[in-house]
């Protein structure tokens, strides 16, 4: 016999029961698209908590800028915004 097709509505469905169901204390974090045109970290992470996010997507620097790294990770931290 077979199963009926997995929907995509069906898989998130799915996942979103495996997250209200994880033992684990932590909270889903989620992010979502910054329109605001700065290469600021601080002015990136900042936007990213007025629009409610928790979560963002790094950004863009070079692996050996190590102190651009550093300053992106300082800002998020500071304003308690996880680097995805």
């Amino acid at each position: 016999m077979r199963s009926a097709p997995q929907t995509r509505r069906s898989l998130l469905a799915g996942l979103g029961a495996l997250a209200f169901a994880s033992p684990s204390p932590n909270k889903i974090r989620l992010g979502g698209p910054v329109f605001l045109k700065s290469d600021d970290p601080h002015e990136l992470a900042r936007e990213h908590r007025r629009l409610g996010y928790s979560a963002a997507l790094c950004p863009r620097a070079k692996a050996d800028d190590s102190a651009r790294v550093r300053d992106i990770e300082q800002a998020f931290a500071g304003e308690n915004v996880v680097i995805a």
